[in-house]
């Protein structure tokens, strides 16, 4: 009796898992297009919304449309919400906060995710884009967007998300 329960979650995991990967497959995506960026960041802390974990958003140049996949963004920002979601967990931080902060250029938006948790100690930091520790900075190529984790950032983790505005030349 036991083991159905768990198999039920096992597999629950496993198909969330599979549609989260799913943008990452690649096959027929059709042209980029405009999203709405803030929609995309709302689904994300909806996700996460029965974790004892504060998610703030802000959003002070009210960017909202992007250009580019959507399911791309939202991989990406699934994967480090969770990230940082576990580990703030797993380290028993107290007040546990995620901000989401976006900043605006006229050619793209940088979207910042950084929490309060332990952060990545240094002798880590330079494999958390390789397969199998955490997303690829590649995975956002197809949009033309970019990852990168910032070592020098003091009380936690912050990723950077540069993800265009506007089609590229």
């Amino acid at each position: 009796e036991k083991k159905l329960p768990l198999l039920a979650q096992s597999g629950a995991k496993l198909s969330a898992l599979f549609r989260n990967l799913k943008p990452l497959a690649g096959g027929k995506r059709g042209a980029p297009k405009t999203f709405n960026l803030v929609n995309c960041i709302r689904g994300t802390k909806e996700l996460f919304a029965n974790h004892d974990v504060a998610i703030e958003i802000e959003n002070p140049d009210r960017v909202t449309d992007m250009i580019g996949y959507p399911e791309d963004l939202s991989t990406a920002l699934v994967n480090l919400v969770g990230n940082s979601v576990h580990w703030l967990d797993d380290s028993q931080t107290p007040d546990p906060k995620i901000t989401i902060a976006i900043k605006g250029a006229p050619a793209e938006a940088i979207i910042y995710v950084e929490d309060n948790g332990p952060g990545i100690k240094e002798e880590f930091a330079e494999f958390i884009f390789d397969v199998g520790f955490s997303l690829k900075s590649e995975a956002l190529a197809r949009s033309d967007a970019t990852l990168a984790y910032h070592m020098d950032f003091n009380g936690g983790a912050r990723f950077e998300v540069r993800f265009p505005r506007v089609l590229e030349r």
